[in-house]
């Protein structure tokens, strides 16, 4: 989850609308609520991992103009051995109306070894708080 936040001529590049092609950025965009901003882990084997997009669908409802005040919250629906299954969501806090979503499966990579890799226990601990299946039902 994101600190609500104004849409900024960053995520618009200058335009009064948010280009489709930067919807993603609205999504991970912005302050989060905690501060592990690392998407890299290092770990005690002297591994460093982290998660590789492999498939990504984005719905847009509408762009958000400049200045639009926003919020984006994202939950894990599915935790296997080497994947993620994660679903994000922007909202227009004025309108309480849905902007974008996206569905994004993602896979645990060695950065050190070129491969993927099976999902550590502490990764995933961190995951299984975030773990919400109910959701994928929606």
């Amino acid at each position: 989850m994101r600190l609500e936040r104004k849409v900024t001529d960053e995520d618009t590049m200058g335009a009064q609308v948010t280009p489709a092609w930067l919807a993603n950025n609205l999504l991970w965009g912005g302050e989060g609520l905690t501060d592990d901003s690392s998407w890299i882990t290092d770990t005690p084997d002297g591994d460093r991992v982290a998660f590789a997009s492999m498939e990504t669908r984005v719905s847009i409802a509408r762009l958000p103009e400049l200045g639009t005040q926003i919020q984006s919250f994202s939950a894990t629906l599915d935790i296997g051995e080497k994947i993620l299954h994660e679903l994000s969501w922007v909202f227009d806090t004025g309108t309480e109306e849905l902007l974008i979503a996206a569905e994004t499966i993602d896979l645990a990579f060695s950065i050190k070894h070129r491969r993927s890799t099976t999902i550590r226990p502490e990764i995933r601990a961190e995951e299984e708080l975030r773990l919400h299946p109910d959701l994928a039902r929606i």
